[in-house]
């Protein structure tokens, strides 16, 4: 008497033994073939067709099959493996637009330190040494330091 496979396994007809399907895939119950194996959500086929990859961070992949993995929207990025649209977040200097879904950079002299949401704020001169301002601001460090001197001295 057979007994159909599990989740996440498969088995040629005839054999009495279910094997895993390859790495980041998944098939459904009774399934009879390697084929039936198909690619996660946030994950996308490996070149070689052994199994599949997680998607890189800044992609995401919201289905199951052999799709490729979708770049997130501008301004956005998300974790290695994402399987939503919504796990594409707000980047480092980067605030939700007026429509509250786009990410727009801050604008010159403001920065956000944080992924995801929040407001950009101004440069303080412990902040810029401490990062040394990140490449990813567009803000001349220099301009900033003597405005944010300028302020300070009364």
């Amino acid at each position: 008497m057979c007994i159909p496979c599990l989740r996440g396994t498969w088995s040629s007809s005839g054999l009495s033994v279910c094997f895993a399907c390859p790495l980041n895939t998944i098939s459904n119950v009774g399934s009879d073939e390697i084929t039936d194996c198909s690619c996660s959500s946030g994950t996308t086929p490996r070149l070689d067709n052994m199994g599949c990859d997680t998607c890189n961070s800044g992609e995401y992949k919201d289905a199951t099959g052999a799709g490729l993995c979708s770049i997130c929207p501008f301004g956005t990025t998300s974790p290695h493996g994402s399987d939503s649209l919504m796990d594409c977040i707000c980047k480092l200097h980067y605030m939700a637009g007026s429509d509250g879904v786009a990410c727009i950079p801050c604008p010159a002299g403001l920065y956000k330190p944080s992924l995801g949401i929040g407001v950009c704020r101004e440069w303080d001169l412990v902040e810029l040494e401490r990062v040394n301002l990140s490449p990813n601001c567009n803000c001349s460090y220099e301009s900033l330091r003597q405005r944010l001197r300028a302020e300070k001295i009364p």
